[in-house]
């Protein structure tokens, strides 16, 4: 819905130029975008049993960064980058389902390298830290804008009771 039907619209444009993925394709169909969402899921359930981790990584960074690259508001690109690590590191070792095919009754199963893990934890408290910092200002602390906005916009279109309640 953000992506095929938003209510307000913002491009990435450069000098006049929209450097949006799909700005030099024709529009995207409501059947293509959610094909795109599920391949989004399968690739993101693929990296969470630890099926074909990297491949799985791998598609979800590219299909998820095209997503977000659609509309200018969808700002997690956290997403992407994380995941990228993830198909570039050897995060699918212990507990994966890959692994588990693999060497069923392996007893020294691989780990992670201790950089590799220190890498994705770096990414993460990066995200957190940048996102804490970006909120320490009056409209978050005082005025819980954007999400008292954005949770009545939500709530109208989907539960109009819960809209009135969170009115008050």
């Amino acid at each position: 819905r953000s992506v095929l039907r938003p209510r307000m619209h913002f491009t990435y444009d450069v000098c006049g130029f929209d450097l949006s993925p799909f700005a030099w394709l024709p529009p995207m169909t409501e059947s293509v975008a959610k094909a795109h969402v599920q391949l989004i899921g399968t690739s993101a359930l693929g990296i969470a049993v630890g099926c074909c981790t990297r491949l799985s990584a791998l598609t979800f960074a590219l299909s998820y960064t095209v997503f977000v690259l659609c509309e200018r508001t969808m700002f997690n690109n956290h997403y992407s980058l994380l995941a990228f690590l993830i198909a570039l590191t050897g995060a699918d070792q212990m507990f994966s389902v890959s692994r588990a095919w693999a060497a069923p009754h392996d007893a020294h199963a691989p780990t992670t390298a201790a950089w590799q893990r220190s890498l994705l934890r770096l990414q993460v408290c990066v995200v957190y830290v940048y996102a804490g910092l970006a909120k320490m200002n009056e409209d978050w602390l005082w005025h819980s804008e954007p999400m008292a906005t954005k949770l009545k916009d939500e709530a109208a279109v989907h539960t109009p009771l819960l809209a009135e309640i969170l009115v008050l």
